[in-house]
């Protein structure tokens, strides 16, 4: 049996092979699941569902006046532009 995601994980959600992200069957699951900002939503014509790339959170907590980097990586944009 190929362990999953979904089976180590209760509640996660499918895990596409080609972006390595999790798959979400419209944008309404995705922003039902999403607890932080998202940077960037596309459809994937690989897996035929949404994906996210999400805003890192900062290393000490939202009120530590400091942030990581926010830009979305290249293999990301690649993706998202389709």
């Amino acid at each position: 049996m190929k362990i999953t995601l979904e089976h180590r994980f209760k509640g996660c959600p499918p895990i596409c092979e080609h972006a390595n992200l999790p798959m979400f069957k419209s944008v309404k699951e995705l922003n039902a699941f999403a607890r932080n900002p998202v940077m960037v939503k596309w459809f994937c014509n690989a897996c035929y569902h949404y994906h996210a790339w999400f805003k890192t959170p900062a290393p000490s907590g939202g009120s530590s006046n400091t942030s990581r980097e926010e830009t979305i990586p290249p293999h990301i944009a690649a993706l998202a532009k389709g």
